[in-house]
């Protein structure tokens, strides 16, 4: 998914290769650095999110939306081998 508005802020990881971007239309996105990709669903709000930034260890997403209220996105991360998750995905959406 990329912003349909403004983005307001990008911000890098210090531990890992990721950014997250902070947007107009409401939309905070975490990302790969290495490729661009989205590493996970969008974080919605129902107001533009004016800033986000990493958690001193990498492990969450503070938000900050137009009205000033602040926001924890905790990044939590399955530690399963890829064959597993692939697996997985494969019986989820029947392509077994």
């Amino acid at each position: 998914m990329r912003h349909q508005e403004k983005i307001h802020t990008a911000r890098f990881a210090t531990k890992h290769a990721w950014f997250v971007t902070a947007g107009e239309d409401g939309i905070a996105q975490l990302w790969d650095a290495a490729t661009g990709a989205p590493l996970s669903p969008p974080f919605e709000h129902s107001l533009p999110v004016l800033d986000a930034r990493f958690t001193e260890d990498d492990q969450g997403i503070v938000m900050v939306d137009r009205n000033g209220d602040r926001w924890l996105w905790p990044l939590t991360f399955e530690n399963r081998p890829t064959e597993e998750l692939t697996r997985l995905a494969a019986e989820l959406t029947g392509q077994e």
